[in-house]
Parts: C-alpha cells; sequence; structure tokens
C-alpha cells in the first residue's frame, strides 16, 4: 500500500524536558524544542514506529498483494504491512463501498496497534477492487501505535533529549551512529539512559 507520514504531535513538551533538567529561563528554549524533535525521531526511526497521533489520515493499500485468503479460503484478511493503526473512522472497500463497523475484526482484537483487518465471516463482502487493485482499499484512521504515547516512550524522549542537552559540544555523543548485530537487530549506541536503551528493545518492530 501507499507508505506515508500520520499526523504527528511532539510525545513531550519543553517544559517536561526543563523539568527533567531542572533548569528555568527561556533562553534554550529553540535548542531544547529541536533536542525533543531529534530524540523523538531517533525513537521513531530505531523502533520503526510512530507511537502517536493527532490527527486522522488515510492510508491505501492493495486489493491482491495486500491480502490474504482465512481458513476458508476467503480473501477476507487485510495485511497492514509496517503501520500500525490505533483507532479506525473509515474503511472504504476497493469497490467504493464503505464497510460497517461490525462487518470487520481487527486484529488483534482487543488491544492495539492493529496489523490486520478480517472481515468477518457472516457477511457476504470480500476484500475486492473496481478497475484496478492498487490502492483500491482506503483506511482513515489514526496510524500510530496508540493515540497517546506510552508513558515510557514519553520520558525515553525526554531523558534522551536531556542526554543529549547536557553533551552538547561533546564529541562522540551522536544519536545517529547505530550498529547492527549479528542477528540484524538496531542496536543503540553506548552511553544512551538505559530507559532509552530498554524502550527500544520493547517496542523495535521484528518481523513484519
Amino acid at each position: 500500500g501507499v507508505r506515508g507520514q500520520g499526523a504527528v504531535m511532539a510525545y513531550a513538551s519543553v517544559v517536561d524536558l526543563k523539568l527533567f533538567l531542572g533548569i528555568s529561563g527561556s533562553g534554550d528554549d529553540a535548542l531544547l524544542s529541536a533536542l525533543l524533535t531529534r530524540a523523538q525521531g531517533y525513537l521513531e526511526g530505531m523502533t520503526d514506529r510512530v507511537f502517536e497521533a493527532s490527527a486522522d489520515t488515510t492510508k491505501y493499500f492493495d486489493a491482491l498483494e495486500d491480502v490474504t485468503e482465512d481458513a476458508i479460503g476467503r480473501r477476507t484478511v487485510l495485511l497492514l504491512g509496517k503501520w500500525d493503526l490505533c483507532a479506525i473512522t473509515s474503511v472504504v472497500n476497493g469497490d467504493g463501498v464503505t464497510l460497517a463497523s461490525d462487518a470487520y475484526v481487527t486484529e488483534p482484537r482487543n488491544e492495539t496497534p492493529y496489523w490486520a483487518l478480517r472481515i468477518k465471516a457472516n457477511q457476504s463482502a470480500w476484500w475486492t477492487y473496481g478497475d484496478t487493485p492498487e490502492n483500491a482499499i482506503a483506511i482513515t484512521g489514526r496510524w500510530a501505535y496508540a493515540t497517546t504515547a506510552p508513558v515510557d516512550v514519553v520520558q525515553a524522549t525526554v531523558e534522551l533529549a536531556a542526554y543529549l542537552y547536557r553533551r552538547r559540544g561533546v564529541e562522540g555523543t551522536a544519536v545517529d551512529q547505530v550498529t547492527v548485530s549479528p542477528s540484524g537487530v538496531t542496536m543503540a549506541p553506548r552511553g544512551l539512559p538505559e530507559l532509552v536503551k530498554t524502550v527500544i528493545g520493547n517496542y523495535q518492530r521484528v518481523g513484519r
């Protein structure tokens, strides 16, 4: 399906960061804001996830390539690929028909983020298309891990930005220098706060 950025908001504020650092005054606000943005981008890049979306966006999926069969051979399972989905506003099938919210279930059923939508067995519909399968299916909703970033991700953003602030000007502090383990997992640079390393390990996308 089409790849695009969701409506992302800042996980943490300059006020949060200043409280953590124990500083006051506004002289470094622009720098602190930039470091929060950098820290957030680093966490998203290392985990291959966006953790919070502030508004609905629409992503489009291929009615053939992104669809697989269920246990009885019906083409009713739409795979969302690398995208986390945490709230659904509308689902428009490739034939232009909007599916009712009770016509499908999410995978997983009772928690976010979702990785697939499954048309229910009692429905006569399946994932389909009109003229062409490319980008035929449109899903509008919050494309993120959750509607509000998890608290550990928020704290890791603050701690990473604080680490960068405290070590500004120190050679070798760049967070962009990463290594990859023999198993293919991206490893955080040495010296980062432990919570940052833990969050990356806990949320890093594997296998999808």
